[in-house]
């Protein structure tokens, strides 16, 4: 008896768990596979709301990825959906994500599963169910949660209004931006999972290369006719520990953004270290918060609508 009790009293204390962070379940299925998401819709107003989708890292799940960003928490505050969706995985607490199918250097173990159609359908589905403003929907991604942001900003660059990266690195090039696209990317200069320079680190996975963080930037830069400077030039001129390289397009209108934390590793820095990080002796920089810099620029592409310059033929 006591065997069947304790799966019921796991699920009943995860569903008061979800209910005090103000998340609800948010299931799809996809490709005959059910996909558990968690997402959060402000108590306050009416809407239409900007959307905020945040994707976790790889061997990850949408609860742990709410407990490092707490977007849903600022999402109550300041007006916004808050959403987690699931990436796919044998374990629903060990979920990844599909970036670059055709890259075996950083494909997962799931590589035939097509997450970016899971995604387009996700934003579907939740534009038709929830009071989204279908002009504010931003993405956001942890680690490989980055990677498949930056896949997923490409291919509907016309329906996002703007994309931040936290400690990973784009992997598909094959792919051109529909449209331009304001970027912002965090990143650790003692990242030993993502290098910022690419390549392997200490703990990267053995088949695994990663592209430096530049060629993202650069790619971006490039669609929307955004004039970015060489980074390794500009960051030889920042001091403290925060280094920041900006360039606007012409009109504007998008914006690239790359933050250099200095001292941290593989973490979203602001969030204190997790029990894997204190291990591991992974330094986590406490005087960047993550979470209210993405936010303050996605407010910003609200504002401008974030239209750049349409990239030359």
């Amino acid at each position: 008896m006591a065997l069947r009790r304790r799966p019921v009293k796991k699920a009943l204390k995860q569903r008061r768990r979800l209910r005090k962070e103000g998340l609800s379940r948010f299931s799809l299925l996809h490709d005959d596979q059910p996909r558990r998401s968690l997402i959060s819709v402000p108590q306050d107003g009416e809407g239409p709301f900007p959307l905020v989708i945040a994707l976790h890292p790889g061997k990850s799940h949408p609860l742990a990825m709410a407990k490092i960003t707490k977007f849903h928490r600022l999402g109550e505050q300041e007006g916004f959906i808050t959403a987690y969706p699931a990436g796919s995985g044998r374990r629903p607490r060990s979920l990844s994500w599909n970036a670059s199918p055709d890259d075996k250097r950083v494909r997962p173990a799931f590589a035939e599963v097509d997450d970016l159609d899971f995604l387009e359908h996700f934003v579907d589905e939740l534009v038709v169910n929830t009071p989204v403003d279908p002009k504010a929907i931003f993405v956001t991604g942890f680690s490989q949660g980055a990677a498949m942001a930056y896949t997923f900003a490409s291919a509907m660059a016309g329906r996002i209004a703007g994309l931040a990266a936290v400690a990973g690195a784009m992997t598909d090039f094959d792919r051109p931006a529909e449209a331009p696209l304001s970027v912002i990317h965090v990143h650790g200069d003692r990242d030993e999972n993502v290098p910022f320079r690419g390549g392997r680190g200490r703990f990267t996975h053995r088949r695994r290369r990663w592209p430096a963080v530049k060629e993202g930037l650069d790619y971006w830069a490039s669609a929307s006719n955004v004039d970015l400077p060489d980074l390794d030039d500009a960051l030889s001129q920042c001091q403290g520990p925060v280094q920041t390289v900006r360039a606007q397009s012409s009109n504007g209108g998008a914006t690239v953004e790359f933050n250099l934390i200095k001292g941290s590793g593989h973490a979203w820095p602001g969030r204190k270290p997790t029990l894997w990080q204190r291990a591991l002796r992974i330094p986590v920089y406490q005087g960047y918060q993550t979470t209210q810099q993405i936010w303050s620029f996605f407010q910003d592409c609200i504002e401008d609508d974030c239209e750049g310059d349409p990239p030359q033929a």
